[in-house]
């Protein structure tokens, strides 16, 4: 199944010079060392609290849906196996 983080919290962040870009990598950072098999899952930085980035959850989560979805040929497959 897909995957998407909503990293949640960012209007807790007291430092103005973290950015909401910086808050993703972090987490990203994190679920890379954690979870190593989910290493390219996207993150979204966000603050249900103020509103702030929420927007940008939704088009996220169809994008990964679509990913997910997409059907690739045996043909494709196999030639990317052999080259792994």
């Amino acid at each position: 199944r897909s995957l998407v983080v909503a990293a949640n919290k960012m209007d807790l962040l007291v430092d103005a010079e973290y950015t909401k870009e910086e808050y993703a990598k972090a987490v990203s950072e994190q679920i890379q060392i954690r979870f190593p098999m989910l290493r390219s899952t996207p993150v979204v930085s966000m603050s249900s609290l103020t509103g702030e980035a929420v927007e940008e959850l939704m088009p996220v989560v169809f994008n990964a849906r679509d990913r997910w979805a997409r059907m690739i040929g045996t043909g494709l497959l196999n030639r990317w196996l052999a080259e792994v």
